[in-house]
């Protein structure tokens, strides 16, 4: 039988050793991270490249939407003489781009010859990324899925996913978060990350390999921005087919983890317990990571954070203009472009791309944007 592995063991986990020595044995990650002790999320690949984007594409063709691409003229007057292009991953599979990391992930895994009876996965997510997994999971032949939510999260992500068959545990706090991943990888559970996964973030990077074929012009890219995974694999891509492209970050003023790495050149997380219900963008609710950091330092160009304010009004313009239902992370991006910051970039800007993530929204949540827009 195989022993416990952990990381320090094995450097580059690589294939040839998941067939031949662990067979339908199951990776144990359980060391610790050193900044807040929980595991450290599990990867069949070992880095993001322009090679691992293009091969996640390949991978999980046919399986996935090609999103379309909108633009509004009248959003466009409102962008001072620019050209915004509307990625719509809130029409994807799940009602957000992370089934495409998830797809990816899972069946890279499986590629090893894992027997997918002895897999068993764990994550932790607000809700777009499990309702992503959990889909993922059952059509890889998966059965075992846990799904950690906070007790704060929204309603209709946590009926969404368990009503596609995930198992769902509410935590209450960071140390809630921290222990219950690492207490079901020690049980011989997988960590997969939504933001952290390398698998993952080359998955996610496939909606920016897309996005240069649907509109090659493009002369930037805003991406919302919570643990980095979309952003980090769009800007790997996009950076790779055409070097001189922009890759802006966009953030709640309440969430700005990555604003404040890129400022002080150092990765900066936040305590988001403290601000468990400050931003309406819930699926941003979270800090960029140690993997996804170095990426977004190499090739993100900026970040730009905006107020609530800011991301309500830039939610309800794509509602109005586009006649697409977005949740508030999709508004932040848009929200982006409409600051001082961005209209200071070089008039050579023209055609700009926008991610919109993702559509779960509750009609509790509309109702209240609604109202606020009346006061």
């Amino acid at each position: 039988m195989v022993g416990r592995i952990r990381w320090l063991d094995l450097p580059e986990l690589c294939c040839i050793c998941l067939c031949h020595h662990l067979s339908t044995q199951i990776v144990r990650s359980v060391m610790a991270s050193e900044r807040q002790g929980s595991p450290l999320p599990f990867s069949v690949t070992t880095s993001v490249t322009e090679e691992s984007v293009r091969a996640s594409a390949k991978r999980i063709a046919g399986q996935i939407h090609q999103t379309p691409v909108m633009t509004s003229s009248k959003l466009d007057q409102k962008t001072r003489g620019r050209k915004v292009f509307f990625k719509c991953e809130h029409l994807q599979k799940t009602g957000s781009f992370k089934v495409r990391g998830a797809r990816s992930a899972l069946t890279k895994l499986l590629e090893t010859g894992i027997d997918p009876s002895d897999v068993n996965l764990v994550t932790y997510s607000s809700g777009n990324f499990a309702a992503g997994l959990t889909v993922a999971a059952g059509s890889t032949g998966i059965k075992n899925c846990t799904i950690l939510m906070s007790r704060d999260c929204s309603p209709l992500k946590k009926t969404l996913v368990e009503s596609l068959g995930a198992k769902v545990q509410l935590f209450t706090g960071d140390q809630e978060r921290v222990a219950k991943p690492r207490s079901a990888v020690e049980a011989g559970a997988l960590y997969i990350s939504s933001g952290q996964t390398y698998d993952v973030i080359s998955g996610q990077g496939t909606v920016g390999l897309e996005f240069l074929s649907q509109v090659p012009e493009l002369d930037a890219i805003v991406v919302p921005v919570g643990g980095g995974g979309l952003i980090s694999g769009i800007a790997t891509i996009a950076k790779a087919i055409k070097p001189n492209i922009l890759i802006i970050g966009a953030e709640p003023s309440l969430s700005n983890s990555c604003e404040l790495s890129l400022r002080n050149g150092n990765l900066c997380q936040l305590n988001h317990v403290e601000k468990a219900n400050s931003t309406v963008a819930d699926g941003l609710r979270v800090s960029i990571g140690s993997n996804t950091w170095p990426i977004i330092k190499e090739y993100v160009d900026d970040v730009i954070s905006v107020s609530e304010d800011e991301i309500k009004n830039a939610t309800l313009l794509v509602w109005h203009y586009l006649k697409q239902c977005v949740e508030p992370c999709a508004g932040v991006p848009l929200a982006a472009i409409f600051s001082e910051k961005f209209a200071s970039l070089p008039a050579e800007v023209i055609n700009v791309g926008v991610i919109l993530s993702g559509g779960n929204i509750s009609q509790e949540c509309m109702r209240i944007f609604l109202q606020d827009n009346e006061n």
